[in-house]
């Protein structure tokens, strides 16, 4: 974001860094509110609803701080977005790791998980400046992060309740 933000919507650096610093730390609080979710309402309904959610917002926030230029919109819309959607990891990942076999619950998440940033987290702002080069639209990055936010809820959607006593 901090790229995007400089150079696509052209803020000044410290701005932009501000932008990372509150989306990171909403990061990490939808990340501590989801895992304690998770634990009183069961993984399932924390994963879906919330990614529900993000992908409903993101292209409407990413319009509001695209039209408006604004500190609060930039500030106030990446931090939205990453609070909402954070929530979803910890039930995902506590999920994920509760449907592997107890011996290799360790390994093959770490494998999982390392292929999937090194792919998604590794090719996303490559990706998306492409995106933006190619379409000349400060929207880009939205349509993909609608469309990861898809293929993420269409994967949580088929994942079963792995809460103990919910199941």
């Amino acid at each position: 974001m901090t790229t995007y933000a400089e150079t696509t919507l052209r803020v000044a650096a410290d701005l932009a860094f501000a932008t990372s610093v509150v989306s990171n730390a909403m990061g990490v609080a939808g990340a501590l509110c989801g895992g304690y979710l998770a634990d009183r309402f069961g993984r399932r309904p924390v994963m879906i609803w919330p990614q529900l959610a993000a992908l409903l917002l993101t292209y409407p926030v990413f319009l509001w701080i695209v039209e408006t230029h604004s500190a609060w919109a930039l500030l106030g819309g990446f931090g939205l977005l990453s609070l909402i959607g954070s929530i979803p990891y910890s039930a995902f990942y506590v999920a994920m790791v509760e449907g592997l076999p107890k011996n290799i619950r360790g390994g093959a998440f770490a494998t999982i998980y390392a292929v999937a940033i090194a792919s998604f987290g590794g090719t996303a702002q490559l990706i998306v400046t492409w995106l933006i080069h190619v379409t000349g639209n400060a929207l880009a990055p939205a349509w993909y992060l609608v469309f990861a936010a898809t293929v993420g809820l269409a994967a949580m959607a088929m994942m079963r309740e792995s809460a103990p006593g919910r199941r």
